[in-house]
């Protein structure tokens, strides 16, 4: 895996199931309509946290590539 920076970013990864709930609780909404709706889950986590627990799953230790931090990134995202 390729990690850019340091991998203690972190960012809010929000389980499919939740985007899907959020999807279906806009439609047919019609004062939504041209709205910006952003889904977003209550949890966030470092890069290499979330490489920690799939190794943990899996049970495959990742080789991991540290490479420089891509230009513009946020160190911490966090949806609301």
């Amino acid at each position: 895996l390729t990690i850019f920076g340091n991998g203690q970013q972190s960012r809010d990864f929000t389980y499919i199931g939740d985007c899907v709930k959020g999807i279906n609780a806009v439609l047919g909404k019609p004062h939504l309509i041209g709205e910006t709706v952003n889904i977003g889950g209550s949890e966030r986590a470092s890069v290499l946290k979330v490489v920690s627990l799939i190794e943990d799953i899996s049970g495959k230790k990742a080789t991991l590539h540290f490479s420089d931090k891509i230009a513009g990134e946020p160190s911490k995202t966090w949806a609301d």
